[in-house]
């Protein structure tokens, strides 16, 4: 993370790593809890169907810890000393980042619409709705850092 646009793509592999990881943990948990029998024990029932429940959690956690990216991100970009004049080459950067952002928005699309994850996906509203408009969001973001890291009083060179 330097603070430029192109911290987006790295954003979001984390995030899609994160979504995937927790879709997945939810599915096993539901799982092994939907085949655990009741007469194993009131405890590990009772441990189970907490863990489960617990899963759902994560969608708030999501969009807190995407949001804290986004926002060190900006941050960051502003302590980075650029010219103005290199406004343009960020915008263009920017463009390639939001193609390569719209390309994981679709493999994680394709992931959640896979029938055995589509039921469990529903769980996770945040989640699926932040990535399915990654793209928008990225677009967003990236101009408010092209804005931080170039927009600064003074910003750019020396001053030799």
């Amino acid at each position: 993370m330097k603070g430029s646009v192109l911290d987006l793509p790295i954003i979001a592999i984390i995030l899609l790593g994160g979504v995937i990881a927790v879709i997945v943990g939810f599915m096993v948990f539901s799982s092994i809890n939907n085949a655990w029998p009741a007469a194993a024990g009131v405890q590990s029932k009772y441990v189970l169907n907490k863990a489960v429940s617990t899963f759902t959690l994560f969608d708030q956690v999501f969009l807190m810890g995407a949001m804290g990216l986004c926002i060190f991100s900006i941050i960051s970009a502003f302590y980075v000393n650029s010219h103005p004049v290199f406004f343009i080459f960020s915008m263009i950067g920017l463009g390639v980042v939001i193609l390569i952002n719209t390309v994981i928005a679709n493999v994680f699309w394709e992931f959640v619409n896979a029938p055995a994850i589509a039921t469990y996906a529903n769980s996770f509203p945040f989640m699926v709705t932040f990535m399915k408009n990654l793209p928008l969001i990225s677009g967003i973001v990236g101009l408010l850092i092209a804005i931080a890291t170039h927009g600064k009083p003074g910003g750019g060179g020396s001053g030799i």
